[in-house]
């Protein structure tokens, strides 16, 4: 059985016009929940005793965790989301 590309998001929105730069995710807040999902998840590695810092990047941004200071990037990576999901742009 071959399966159709034809819904697909990324054949959609990259590969039939050659935009690879184009966001897959059907919606901004998709993408938004996407990205503050693998932000906690960067965050709860970078408190760990065992890891220093960690190096996490969404879109276009990149953020860097240090254990110990990182509820100022969480604060920063929260308020780029909630400009992105406002503005309705991806990131």
């Amino acid at each position: 059985m071959e399966r159709t590309l034809a819904g697909d998001p990324f054949k959609r929105r990259c590969e039939n016009t050659k935009d690879y730069a184009a966001s897959v995710f059907p919606s901004v807040l998709d993408e938004v929940t996407w990205n503050v999902a693998g932000y906690l998840l960067a965050w709860r590695i970078a408190i760990s005793r065992e890891v220093g810092s960690i190096r996490y990047s969404a879109g276009h941004s990149e953020y860097l965790l240090i254990n110990g200071s990182e509820t100022i990037v969480t604060i920063q990576v929260l308020n780029h989301q909630l400009g992105f999901s406002t503005k309705g742009e991806p990131t």
